[in-house]
């Protein structure tokens, strides 16, 4: 299988589904944004017509009725500073005229119309709730519009938004005659800007619903690829330990010829000279011929990924004291002085006791590796709890590197000149088919300490607890 294939076309499709996502996102912002301004420029069209207009009526309205006496009457009540109407036929024309501008406000979904002196201050308003004579609350805020509506033209203020509030005010001439010129504030309503309101929240919502998809595609993209590095790990792994399977089956031929011979030339000399010596050398070799040829096959048993294995009970504290005596003479000829220590009882242990032994040979030959030729000490400690068996193996040695104990247990992996990589990959092998895992801990320089952690059956509890 190609992974490195499969990830580069995970890589190109995700990457074309994500830009595909975000240009109809830009397209879909690029035609709103399109809207707005024609929405924008026919709002001004239309409400600038309505102003005019409604100016223009309102101007007609005022003249109508009694001219000569009612624009002076509005003068004087404008020298004064507010506006008092008088007793006679202009408060019925005040009426009609606010009458009439909440008609046209209602009509076309306006906030507010109110026409103001030239001191800022209402004439008439289509709000009831503002006072004639009232200065409008506006009136700082667009004094620059207001000034140009007086002098004759028209204007309006900019496009104000906060949250769902809008303000839009388009001002307006109001020529009485040469000398009198009133203001026609005309407040674009909330209906106005109610499809804008409803587009912009679809547009913000497929925005949200766009960014949630990118970061799906974005998660499972990573997720994806990092599950087909993992893929391509592990295949690359089996594919060690299947090369591992096929040296090791060539090379067990040639080992096994010369074990046969040793242990047979052992067995002569046993016979020839044991019985005058009484030496237990001679035994030794005849199992460790034993031992290293169960060694072979359970390599390749475990090349082969066939983890099953006879499992028999024995004393793991037997086990090793007799590993221990084996290797005892070697690692004091180099300074190194092991300690054991364990309870007075027997530990009965289901398992295959030719791997365990080999399990804590490796421990006990990393140990020795890492005093780099100096003296030092290895603790072995043997404990057994209610429901678990520990056995630490830790030593006053160099010591792991943080960088280094993530990387121990996998196949090949070694800080050796001479090393295979394959001692502590096969042992924590072997702890995991018996149950088990394995710890490590480290200063990274001055000690290590492995620790085998057994979990016990119900039936070996039951066992343990017989002897």
């Amino acid at each position: 299988m190609n992974f490195s294939s499969n990830k580069k076309n995970l890589l190109v499709v995700s990457s074309l589904g994500i830009a595909a996502i975000l240009v109809l996102y830009a397209g879909i912002w690029l035609i709103y944004n399109e809207a707005i301004e024609y929405f924008y420029l026919e709002v001004d069209r239309r409400m600038e017509a309505l102003a005019k207009t409604t100016s223009s009526e309102i101007a007609e309205k005022i003249l109508e009725v009694e001219p000569e006496t009612k624009i002076p009457k509005l003068r004087q009540g404008l020298l004064f500073g507010s506006f008092a109407p008088p007793v006679y036929s202009i408060e019925q024309e005040v009426v009609f005229m606010q009458s009439r501008l909440q008609e046209i406000s209602k009509i076309h979904e306006l906030q507010e119309i109110s026409i103001l002196d030239s001191a800022g201050k209402i004439l008439v308003s289509s709000n009831e709730n503002l006072k004639i004579g009232q200065t409008w609350i506006f009136n700082d805020l667009f004094l620059r519009e207001i000034t140009l509506a007086k002098i004759g033209f028209s204007s309006r203020s900019q496009f104000e938004k906060s949250g769902n509030e809008f303000l839009k005010i388009f001002f307006e001439p109001v020529e009485i005659d040469s000398s009198t010129t009133f203001v026609l504030c005309l407040e674009v309503g909330v209906g106005t800007f109610q499809e804008f309101i409803k587009f912009e929240d679809k547009i913000f919502f497929t925005g949200i619903i766009c960014l949630g998809i990118v970061l799906i595609l974005v998660l499972v993209q990573i997720r994806l690829y990092f599950q087909i590095s993992a893929n391509e790990n592990q295949m690359i792994k089996n594919e060690n330990l299947l090369a591992m399977g096929r040296m090791a089956a060539g090379i067990a031929h040639e080992i096994r010829n010369p074990l046969g011979i040793i242990k047979t030339t052992a067995q002569r000399l046993q016979k020839k000279y044991g019985k005058e010596t009484n030496d237990p050398i001679f035994g030794f070799i005849d199992e460790e011929v034993d031992r290293l040829n169960t060694i072979l096959t359970n390599y390749l048993e475990f090349a082969k990924n066939d983890e099953k294995s006879k499992f028999v009970d024995f004393d793991l504290k037997k086990l090793i004291f007799r590993l221990l005596s084996s290797v005892k003479e070697e690692f004091l000829a180099q300074s190194i002085e092991i300690s054991f220590l364990c309870a007075e009882e027997e530990v009965v242990f289901s398992g295959n006791p030719p791997q365990l032994q080999q399990v804590f040979l490796n421990f006990l030959i990393n140990s020795r590796d890492a005093f780099s030729g100096r003296q030092g000490k290895i603790l072995i400690e043997l404990k057994k709890s209610k429901n678990k068996i520990e056995i630490v193996f830790e030593d006053d040695g160099n010591g792991i590197s943080r960088q280094n104990l993530k990387s121990i247990f996998e196949p090949f992996f070694t800080t050796k000149s001479t090393g295979s990589g394959l001692g502590l990959y096969l042992s924590r092998r072997i702890v995991k088919n018996h149950n088990g895992e394995i710890e490590v801990f480290s200063d990274g320089k001055s000690w290590a300490r492995f620790v085998v952690i057994f979990s016990e059956s119900e039936k070996l509890l039951k066992k343990t607890a017989s002897h």
